[in-house]
C-alpha cells in the first residue's frame, strides 16, 4: 500500500473554458488535483468534494464569486468558514477587491496568472491563518449579485493598510531600483521611494519590505486610482 499523501483538490470556477483549462494545467503541474465549474451553481454543488482551496471568478452565472465567498464565510456551505478562497481579479476591478477583502478572501490572483504567481499565492492562501469575524458580521456585508444589484461593504482598506505599515520596519536594499506596476512587485522587494496616493497620503514608506498580504492591500488602493500604479522597488538584502 502506498503511503503517498493524496494531493489537495482545488476547485476552479470560471465561466470561460480557456481560463479553466489553463488554470487546471498549471495547478496539475504544481501538484494539485483539480475540479472545475463553469458557473456558480456548479461550484456550490462541487463543494463537498474539495479539500484544498477554491479559485473563483466573480462574473459567473447562477452565483458570483463574491456570493460564494460570502456563503462560505457566513457558514452557509459544507466547508469550514476559514476555507482557503482565492479570487481572480482584473486591474480595473477595485470594487471587487474591496468587497472580497471585507469578506476576508485568502488571496487575490491578478489576470493573466503565471504558474509561478499561482504557486506562490496558492501556498500563501493555504498556509495563511485567518482570524475570522463572527458570521453575523459577514452576513451584514452585502455583495453584488448576478442581477447586478449594488450594495456597500463595511470595510476600510485604508485602516487595514495603516495597521500593516505600522508593524513593519525599514529593510536595507541591494541591486538597482525598478519602476514596477503594482501587479508586478514581489514579496521580499523593498520600497525605495515614499509611495503616495493621488491625494498626497503616504501609502508606503521607503524601506518597507513587501509581503504578499501588504501587496494585496496596496492593490486595493492602486486599483481604485490608476494614477498611483507604479512603485519604485529594489531587491531586499537577505536577513542575517
Amino acid at each position: 500500500m502506498s503511503n503517498a499523501k493524496a494531493p489537495k483538490s482545488v476547485l476552479v470556477a470560471d465561466d470561460q473554458a480557456f481560463v479553466r483549462n489553463l488554470m487546471v494545467r498549471m495547478l496539475n503541474d504544481l501538484g494539485y488535483a483539480t475540479q472545475t465549474a463553469s458557473n456558480g451553481k456548479e461550484a456550490i454543488m462541487a463543494l463537498d468534494f474539495v479539500n484544498g482551496a477554491l479559485i473563483l471568478d466573480h462574473q459567473m452565472g447562477g452565483m458570483t464569486g463574491l456570493e460564494i465567498l460570502h456563503a462560505v464565510r457566513t457558514g452557509e456551505t459544507p466547508l469550514e468558514r476559514d476555507f482557503p478562497i482565492l479570487m481572480l481579479t482584473g486591474h480595473a476591478e477595485s470594487d471587487l477587491v474591496m468587497r472580497a477583502s471585507a469578506l476576508d478572501v485568502s488571496a487575490f490572483l491578478s489576470k493573466p496568472v503565471s504558474k509561478a504567481k499561482l504557486g506562490e499565492r496558492m501556498s500563501y492562501a493555504m498556509q495563511r491563518t485567518l482570524v475570522l469575524k463572527p458570521s453575523v458580521e459577514y452576513a451584514a456585508i452585502k455583495v453584488l449579485k448576478t442581477d447586478g444589484e449594488a450594495a456597500d461593504a463595511d470595510h476600510d482598506p485604508a485602516k487595514r493598510l495603516k495597521e500593516m505599515l505600522e508593524s513593519t520596519s525599514a529593510v536595507a536594499v541591494e541591486g538597482p531600483t525598478q519602476q514596477l506596476h503594482y501587479t508586478l512587485v514581489e514579496p521580499g522587494m523593498v520600497v525605495v521611494e515614499n509611495f503616495y496616493s493621488a491625494g498626497g497620503t503616504l501609502l508606503l514608506e521607503a524601506g518597507t519590505e513587501l509581503t504578499v498580504e501588504l501587496i494585496d492591500q496596496i492593490a486595493i488602493k492602486c486599483a481604485a486610482n490608476t494614477d498611483i500604479a507604479v512603485i519604485s522597488v529594489a531587491q531586499g538584502r537577505p536577513r542575517g
